[in-house]
């Protein structure tokens, strides 16, 4: 993970910041882990509880396009109702800070560790989440599209024990690719994206990559970033009820959304451990046997459907 350029707010954040709110001297607490394309500051302004992201780490393609694709997805959020951070200011083309940013309310509590102390509970609690989402109107501002994050044909992962199962996702993925309706969607909803706050959740948060698609994908991505756990349960398990509650909650479903994710993360399995910043167990090794073994799950599945 790319580290802060700074641990302090550099005088031209706290400048801005106190144009924007009104607020002669906004003060800072230490910058907020997980975050890998940016630095995200919690700040207190007058009273007021919020996140300013600089993009000034220097990572290739992160920047004003990121700030645009955030604030407008986040006003959709906002226009159907959905708990997620207000945009408060934006600098996308970095005038005040000669780097991208902006500035967002923060909402209570922060990300809960893989299970912990409750799997189910913590599940139950995502899909309840992402079933809210699902449920959303279609907001008016335009938005993107939504777009794989994988390109056939994929390379078979040379960190893989098992090469046969990744030489049939292609194959699957080529004669049926995933497909749904579109709707608006948060399209990276993964745990440490939902906040928690006293056993509940209390929103989601990092929207850059809002859309209009399948809500499929936002099913897959949380359900494949489940099973990653290494606490003391079965993360398998906790997947599967998690896909349980959503379908209970009327959310459509296709084992090849499982296929979709594993394919587009498959050869940047790195970015998977994130969660070990705010105490999940979590190693590039256990993600490494978990996509494996969910490769298998998603092709047996696929061939159960079709019998």
């Amino acid at each position: 993970m790319v580290e802060p350029m700074s641990q302090q707010p550099s005088p031209e954040l706290a400048s801005w910041i106190a144009d924007v709110t009104a607020t002669s001297a906004p003060s800072f607490g230490s910058p907020l882990p997980g975050a890998s394309t940016a630095t995200v500051w919690p700040v207190e302004a007058d009273g007021r509880a919020l996140v300013a992201k600089v993009f000034d780490r220097g990572v290739e393609f992160a920047g004003e396009d990121h700030v645009r694709q955030d604030v407008a997805a986040m006003n959709a959020a906002a226009e159907v109702g959905l708990d997620a951070p207000r945009v408060v200011a934006s600098d996308p083309d970095g005038e005040r800070l000669g780097v991208p940013a902006l500035v967002m309310t923060r909402l209570p509590g922060e990300p809960r560790p893989h299970g912990r102390p409750d799997g189910e509970t913590w599940v139950d609690g995502l899909a309840e989440t992402l079933i809210a989402i699902g449920e959303a109107g279609r907001p008016t501002a335009a938005l993107p599209l939504y777009r794989s994050w994988y390109r056939a044909p994929i390379d078979v992962p040379p960190w893989t024990s098992d090469p046969g199962p990744w030489r049939a996702v292609n194959e699957v993925l080529v004669v049926r690719p995933p497909n749904g309706a579109p709707r608006f969607i948060h399209r990276d909803f993964h745990p440490f994206n939902v906040l928690w706050d006293g056993g509940r959740p209390t929103g989601t948060v990092d929207w850059v990559n809002g859309c209009l698609g399948p809500i499929e994908s936002d099913v897959g991505t949380c359900r494949m970033n489940i099973v990653f756990s290494e606490d003391d349960h079965d993360g398998h398990a906790l997947a599967d009820r998690f896909l349980r509650r959503c379908l209970d909650g009327g959310l459509p479903w296709d084992p090849v959304w499982d296929l979709s994710f594993l394919a587009g993360a498959a050869h940047s399995t790195e970015v998977l451990v994130v969660g070990a910043t705010v105490g999940a167990r979590v190693t590039l090794d256990g993600v490494h046997r978990a996509f494996d073994r969910c490769v298998v799950a998603a092709l047996a599945a696929l061939e159960a459907g079709t019998d």
